[in-house]
């Protein structure tokens, strides 16, 4: 796995959005196959274009790409489901998240998204091949005290480099052996001397052994051709005059060489107060985890030093009705009781809403609503006909009914859950196995329908603007995707046994080399009208399981883009070549038993013939 860390003002949400680049005429949806993985793309947008708009910062957002490799990719895919390798990217964004942000409350004081890209397109136009990966978007808008966040170290790269590393080892993904550094296009001689100094200094593995190679082989002297910095803030070793700039009149001007930073990280300490005389690519797991671990202890008093006196109440208040609402449900119920709760899993949806501003009148026929008068977001419905007792306690929503109003409560719970905001697909359900059936049976329920509304207000965008793309921006369009695909592929699984069985493999190849640019020569098609990739040892795949493990596209796209394929294949010509070689076959049958007739018919006229003849000659003797 590779990361790039990028900060900047504005355009990622278009970029996400449609894909386009200066020098690429590809949209998002002709490249890639999108996955939102975290935190939902709307909010992330509405983030950015504030900070553009009302704040005049330099940068508005840091902006994380994770590149796999195809064999990191293949361990993630090698998990059994989709949620599972989703749970997995999802970790590892929450861990960059809270790497670069470490010391701020990352459900309260942070807005992200991120959203996985696998291509549909497999070489760029420039014939570079393009792997999965991960755009991670991280908004430096504090929306709890409307102020900058501050991230890890912007300017130094250690940390970054050890977080890295720690995560590779973390996922089991391929560990960088060796970083290409690039030299920038202007002539900056500090920077190929840098590169030299690396090259050269590759054997060493401390600051011991740097300063005893500098004395002993290359006879520098202290003070004269090097000095060792040891501050309270610094800690390096400085190379004298050991190269040079060049302004703008021509003239040479001689420069120092600072031997820390990227490459020459094991010469300098990790901490201000601990040494470390290990390169990176030779440190355990447990020794990189180490390192971060103090770095985040200091983020956190550092940060809290820092928040407003506002923003620390205001932080102090919400944990306070957390812990609060945690004791008075535990002292409500004993453990031995059965309960059941709905809990939002999202800050804002704790914070902003006092009234649901829906109407869910139809719902609440004799049922009694009690509002607690005191203040506290507490409120009770009851309706003692069907035994159903619901309370709503801000961020969970309980009940405590008889086994007999099951359904009425969950319908009734849901509603609320609707009424508040609530994300279905991002709520815990807890309770009884009865309750928690008949909860998830109601959700997917509410989900569908929500799909089929979706569905509806896109079929009116698309008549109205054909060619506007489509691309999920949150988990709920995840499984609205996932679900369809399914749904047709129960539908039509006779027909895809019929593309299977008549599509040509080839055509499929083919179309795949024009619209996703993959390198015929990684493919073939084998026995079965499949296709097998040389590349690696799966079995042969039939068409339309290429084109989604493969391209990596939906059941529902594939099937399409077969229906289109087999629509222009000739096969009427085939059909025709194949009547007329029947017909032959008919029509030469035919001739073989009229022959057979005819040569019959002959031998009894023959016969008949020979009759008559023996027949005159006894008249004749007669």
């Amino acid at each position: 796995m590779i990361v790039r860390i990028r900060r900047a003002k504005s355009g990622l949400s278009k970029y996400l959005r449609d894909g386009k680049k200066a020098d690429s005429n590809y949209s998002r949806n002709e490249k890639d196959i999108v996955t939102p993985i975290w935190g939902n793309l709307d909010d992330f947008e509405r983030a950015e274009n504030y900070c553009a708009q009302n704040k005049n910062w330099a940068e508005n957002y840091l902006h994380i790409t994770f590149a796999f490799s195809d064999n990191d990719y293949q361990k993630i895919e090698s998990l059994p489901t989709k949620d599972e390798q989703n749970v997995l990217m999802q970790e590892l964004v929450q861990d960059y998240i809270k790497h670069h942000f470490s010391g701020y409350d990352i459900d309260n004081e942070i807005i992200s998204y991120a959203e996985l890209h696998y291509p549909k397109l497999k070489y760029d136009e420039q014939g570079n091949k393009r792997y999965p990966h991960i755009h991670l978007g991280v908004s430096f808008l504090n929306p709890l005290s409307d102020t900058k966040l501050r991230n890890l170290f912007a300017t130094n790269s250690f940390y970054d480099e050890v977080m890295v590393r720690k995560s590779n080892y973390k996922f089991g993904f391929e560990q960088i052996k060796k970083r290409d550094f690039r030299i920038k296009n202007f002539d900056s001689q500090v920077g190929r001397d840098r590169r030299e100094w690396t090259e050269l200094l590759d054997e060493l593995n401390d600051r011991q052994e740097l300063i005893h190679f500098l004395e002993n082989q290359l006879n520098f002297k202290e003070n004269v051709d090097f000095r060792v910095v040891n501050t309270k803030n610094n800690n390096y070793i400085k190379l004298i005059g050991k190269s040079f700039k060049t302004d703008k009149s021509g003239k040479k001007i001689i420069q120092d060489i600072n031997i820390q930073g990227r490459g020459f990280e094991r010469f300098v300490d990790a901490t201000s107060n601990e040494k470390n005389h290990k390169k990176l690519e030779d440190m355990t797991q447990e020794e990189l985890e180490k390192i971060l671990n103090e770095v985040y202890e200091k983020r956190v008093e550092e940060i809290g030093k820092r928040r407003s006196k506002k923003a620390t109440e205001d932080l102090k208040k919400i944990y306070e009705n957390d812990e609060q609402l945690k004791k008075s449900f535990e002292k409500k119920y004993s453990k031995k009781a059965d309960y059941n709760s709905f809990k939002s899993l999202t800050f804002q949806q704790k914070i902003f809403y006092k009234h649901y501003g829906v109407n869910i009148e139809d719902s609440l026929r004799g049922y009694y609503v009690k509002t607690d008068e005191t203040g506290v977001d507490n409120t009770t419905f009851i309706n003692h006909s069907k035994g159903v007792k619901v309370e709503d306690k801000g961020d969970k929503i309980l009940s405590y009914s008889n086994a007999n109003s099951i359904e009425d409560e969950v319908r009734l719970m849901v509603n609320i859950a609707l009424a508040k905001g609530w994300d279905l697909l991002n709520i815990q359900v807890d309770g009884t196995p009865e309750f928690i059936k008949e909860a998830k049976k109601q959700i997917l329920k509410k989900v569908e329908e929500q799909n089929q509304v979706q569905v509806k207000k896109q079929e009116k965008k698309e008549l109205k603007k054909v060619d506007k793309p489509t691309r999920p921006v949150s988990q709920l369009d995840n499984y609205i995707i996932a679900n369809s695909s399914k749904i047709l592929e129960v539908e039509k699984v006779h027909d895809i046994q019929f593309l299977k069985e008549n599509l040509k493999a080839q055509v499929v190849l083919d179309f795949a080399s024009k619209k996703y640019n993959i390198n015929l020569d990684e493919f073939e098609v084998g026995d079965g009208n499949k296709i097998n990739n040389k590349t690696n040892r799966q079995k042969p795949r039939s068409i339309v399981d290429f084109l989604t493990k493969e391209i990596g596209i939906n059941i529902k796209e594939a099937t399409e883009i077969c229906n289109d394929l087999m629509a222009k294949q000739p096969k009427k010509v085939v059909d025709v070549v194949k009547g007329e070689e029947k017909l032959k076959e008919l029509v030469q049958q035919h001739q073989e038993l009229q022959n057979k007739d005819s040569k019959h018919k002959q031998i009894e006229i023959n016969q008949e013939e020979e009759v008559n003849h023996h027949s005159k000659n006894r008249n004749k003797k007669r």
